[in-house]
């Protein structure tokens, strides 16, 4: 026992109260001896005679003591010692505060995660962001906040990586709750950890840098039931592995720093030398190479402090030209780190495509192109198919942090991340040359020979060789700023095995009839903003797939285009000079897929087959492509339709954006993510029964659906008899002056449904604009059951709308009852000379998520709504959209009855409410209090009282209103 303690060791519980009870026993009989003799002496001082009494209590004494020992001597121990464990170890957070702190978006996500630590229902929370964005630091300082406040028993932070060490992860969670193993096996060593984080004492575990596949329950960290108080705090790169796999259940992305955060980093971390105003603009740029990245912007700025001018320029020539041997070092590993995770080749190959056009943002549409020329994606049969794969990796990859954001049309990827996928590429034989930031010297013939892949930028005429000596090429893209690049006739001449060509804002004339004469092997061809005079060669490449002809000056579409009949997809979208099409060059392309003409051309003849040289394509040879599942087209009037046309394709159709109507319909960034887009301008409701089913068709599964200046549709659910409407997300209804009502249905009872499903159950925004046959939106009973997706309103300049929710049906009592807009952020409500209230019933209205509230020119709106309002995020009332004044009075009912109380206050000093103006016998002018500028003296105003046309935009102040004004005004 010496021994053992000598080395450190503590002796067992029980030895020490064996030893303990031993040890008693030994004084105890030595006292006992000490009595015996005493017992032997005699009665009398002579000694004589002994005590008989005493003896017979020594007796009695020592066969009990003898017991005692006979029962302690036979114990056995199998060790006597044991290391002790060791003392729970301090967290040592390696931090500097003040920087973490002087960044305004991570004290708020700092701030965030700890409000979420304090809520007794999220256990799991994560946290995820691209390479060295600062995720470790973050979890860092949560740590520090954490045991300063003292809110958990013990914090424990350990790190994964992508090839975790279980033992050494369980070694380090032990060390920090001051547990010695004595299992061996990984999975008592978990078991004994769960028992210890269950003992009663909270933990917050934050595991650090997790990577796909890993389980927590290896390491002895099981969810649910199993942490018993004690949280998680997850970091990754990768969003899908916090939410899939660990089931986190709230997550906080860590963006990139903006400018102004990065730059005030950078310069505190470099010093004075920033400050020089020969360094200053070289700094300024350097911070802008670093893309946001805190440890870029760290390791630059430390590595550039206190140096003189000619060591920051080469810095930013460096950080210009991504090299992964000098500052980007720890970047590029971090970015690899990445792509080398990333599960299978498809997904690697298609964000170094994404790297080389070497642009932040870049079309979902060019991808496209090259993924199916190369043939990148296998087993996949259409182009449906290869897009809803691209859609799902470029999920994944932003779910990576490899690219900033994902939307319908154009995928982001910060610079720096394409710089370091470009380099990546190069093992593959796939460059990019950009000659506006390197050497306009080509590449040498032996190297060129070997290039798969190449795309230039930044290039010019003098640029281009005659020639250009690439053999094994196989995707060629060519990205001009300036129209009218030229390429010579034999520029191609070497590149039989490429297979998808890109060319932008370059001049096909006729002179350079044979470019692309011999290239048997293109699958591809793509031209971006070209000049193209003459295009019949094209016909010969006759294993083409996908023809692009986007932003293009092209007058007419050669007929030798007919002849590619394995062409999948042809577009030609945005080619506002394209007048004519000849008769039987779509129909002949029996394997299309897709046909894009969305804002291009509209000279459709009515009748198919036309023998004169005028005569155009007409619509009637849609009815003879069978593959077709993508359509995008512009329908200038109904009389371009054919006599007898059958539009039964209609219902094939999984994508379609049809402009119906006068002028031409552009698709804004906004509108991208719908897929089925049906516009209807300037039409009458009547007298073409076909084309009437056609379109009830296509309702049916739309998605955005905007009805411009429509005759003869009363009840727009009733009229176009669109069953249920399940698919609609966008509704815009504008100068239709014969709609009444727009939700004409009543509520179905006992759980029933129309056609299968809720009416208008995915409709997030709804427009309403210049009704002026509209009396409310929408019924009480009605809105119960629908708009539960509702999340923009916008309801102007209709002339008779009183209400937006009236009176339900009779009979039904909705006193105290609810409605619940649960999505609703943001509503309009401008230029309604009649509208009173909101709602008319006295229930209650339920705003959970409401924030912006415009209320502009709505002269009898007394109040919002005579029911209770609960809108808990409401913070007061603009009257334009543009406006900074916000009216607030506690809540939504007060402000909107101080709106109404301060025009009666203008009224009283005389001024009407309404006026008719001589100068603008139009509409009526209403007064409202708005910022603006007069129309008549054109002076600048405040937040003031106007007299208001909602409809013309003109705004009048109230003296020049009433006095009048020589001036015209429209």
């Amino acid at each position: 026992m010496n021994v053992a303690q000598r080395n450190g060791e503590e002796i067992h519980t029980d030895v020490q109260s064996w030893l303990s009870k031993v040890n008693e026993l030994i004084e105890e009989a030595s006292k006992l001896y000490e009595d015996e003799g005493r017992a032997t002496m005699g009665c009398y001082s002579t000694g004589s005679c002994p005590n008989v009494l005493s003896r017979h209590q020594v007796s009695k004494k020592s066969t009990k003591l003898l017991v005692e020992v006979t029962k302690n001597q036979l114990r056995i121990f199998s060790s006597v010692s044991y290391n002790p464990p060791p003392p729970p170890l301090p967290l040592t957070v390696t931090l500097v505060t003040k920087d973490f702190k002087a960044l305004d978006s991570r004290t708020k996500t700092l701030t965030d995660i700890m409000e979420k630590l304090k809520d007794a229902s999220i256990q799991t929370i994560g946290v995820w962001g691209f390479g060295g964005v600062g995720k470790t630091t973050l979890a860092k300082q949560v740590a520090k906040e954490v045991e300063e406040s003292k809110m958990f028993g013990r914090v424990v932070m350990v790190t994964v990586t992508v090839n975790p060490d279980v033992r050494r992860i369980q070694g380090e969670i032990a060390d920090a709750l001051g547990l010695r193993f004595d299992e061996e096996t990984e999975v008592g060593r978990s078991n004994r950890l769960w028992q210890r984080i269950n003992q009663g004492n909270s933990v917050l575990i934050i595991i650090d840098d997790i990577w796909g596949g890993f389980e927590l329950e290896r390491i002895g960290v099981l969810q649910g039931d199993g942490l018993e108080g004690s949280k998680l705090l997850l970091t990754s790169r990768n969003y899908d592995v916090l939410n899939r796999e660990m089931g986190i259940q709230v997550g906080f992305r860590l963006e990139v720093l903006q400018e102004g955060e990065a730059w005030s980093l950078f310069e505190e971390m470099a010093g004075d030398t920033v400050r020089d105003p020969n360094v200053k603009p070289i700094a300024i740029e350097v911070v802008k190479r670093c893309a946001g990245l805190p440890v870029l912007i760290a390791t630059v700025a430390k590595a550039l402090k206190d140096e003189a001018l000619f060591v920051w320029k080469n810095a930013l020539k460096q950080l210009e030209r991504f090299d992964k041997e000098g500052m980007h070092e720890k970047v590029y590993s971090a970015l690899e780190l990445s792509y080398n995770h990333l599960k299978g080749q498809e997904i690697k190959s298609l964000f170094l495509l994404i790297a080389l056009h070497g642009q932040r943002s870049v079309s979902k549409h060019n991808l496209l192109i090259i993924i199916v020329g190369l043939g990148l994606f296998k087993y996949v049969d259409t182009l449906e198919d290869a897009r809803n794969r691209l859609d799902k990796f470029t999920k994944d990859l932003k779910a990576s942090c490899l690219l900033i954001e994902d939307h319908s049309e154009v995928v982001e990827i910060h610079d720096l991340v394409g710089d370091a996928g470009s380099s990546i590429a190069k093992k593959d034989q796939l460059f990019r040359i950009d000659f506006e930031y390197e050497s306009k010297e080509w590449p040498g013939k032996d190297t060129l020979e070997n290039f798969h892949g190449l795309f230039l930028s930044g290039c010019h005429q003098d640029d281009l060789p005659e020639r250009l000596e690439c053999p094994q090429l196989q995707v060629f893209a060519l990205e001009h700023q300036q129209n009218g690049l030229k390429i010579s006739n034999s520029f191609f001449e070497v590149m039989r095995e490429v297979k998808v060509l890109c060319l932008s804002k370059i001049m096909l004339i006729s002179s350079t009839p044979c470019i692309f004469h011999g290239l048997k092997s293109l699958q591809a061809l793509y031209f971006n903003g070209c000049i193209l005079e003459d295009i019949a060669i094209v016909g010969e490449l006759t294993n083409l797939e996908i023809l692009s002809v986007l932003q293009s000056d092209i007058k007419q579409l050669p007929s030798e285009i007919g002849r590619l009949c394995r062409l999948k997809m042809l577009c030609l979208k945005d080619c506002n000079s394209l007048q004519v099409i000849p008769p039987r060059v779509i129909s002949n392309l029996i394997d299309l897929e897709e046909l894009n003409m969305e804002n291009s051309f509209t000279n459709w003849e009515v009748e198919a087959g036309c023998n004169t040289k005028s005569c155009n394509a007409s619509l009637a040879e849609l009815n003879e492509l069978p593959n077709l599942r993508s359509l995008s087209i512009n329908i200038p009037s109904y009389k371009a339709l054919p006599n007898g046309m059958i539009f039964s394709f209609f219902e094939k159709l999984q994508r379609f954006k049809f402009d119906m109507g006068h002028g031409s319909y552009y698709s804004s960034n906004d509108l991208y993510h719908y897929p089925q887009m049906l516009v209807l301008r300037f039409w009458t409701w009547i007298g073409y029964q076909e084309l009437e089913k056609g379109i009830k068709m296509l309702v049916e599964k739309v998605q955005y659906l905007e009805l411009n200046a429509i005759n003869g549709v009363k009840n727009v659910f009733h009229d176009l008899n669109a069953k249920s409407f399940l698919q609609l997300e966008y509704l815009q209804v504008k100068k239709c002056i014969s709609v009444e009502k727009i939700f004409g249905f009543r509520q179905l009872h006992d759980g029933k449904t129309l056609a299968g499903g809720i009416p208008f159950q995915n409709i997030r925004t709804l427009e309403i604009d210049s009704c002026d046959g509209l009396i409310d939106l929408v019924t009480f009973s009605t809105v119960k059951s629908t708009l539960v997706q509702l999340q923009k309103l916008s309801i102007t300049n209709c002339e008779m709308i009183e209400v937006i929710i009236s009176s339900s049906d009779q009979g039904q009592n909705v006193e105290d009852d609810e409605i619940a807009f649960p999505r609703l952020n943001s509503l309009e409500l401008f230029n309604l000379p009649n509208l009173k209230s909101f709602c008319s019933q006295k229930s209650i209205l339920q705003f959970s998520s409401l924030k912006e509230v415009i209320v502009s020119v709505c002269p009898k709106m007394e109040m919002f709504s005579p029911c209770v309002v609960d809108a808990p995020l409401f913070k007061g009332v603009i009257s334009h959209k543009l406006d900074d004044q916000i009216l607030w009075k506690g809540d939504l009912n007060s402000t909107i009855r101080k709106l109404f109380m301060e025009m009666l206050e203008e009224m009283a000093k005389g001024f009407p409410c309404t006026i008719n103006h001589p100068l603008h016998e139009k509409h009526q002018l209403l007064l409202a209090r708005r910022t603006y500028q007069c129309d008549v003296c054109r002076e600048l105003a405040g937040y003031c009282w106007s007299y208001v046309c909602g409809r013309c935009d003109l705004d009048l102040h109230p003296t020049c209103a009433l006095k009048g004004s020589n001036k015209a005004i429209n």
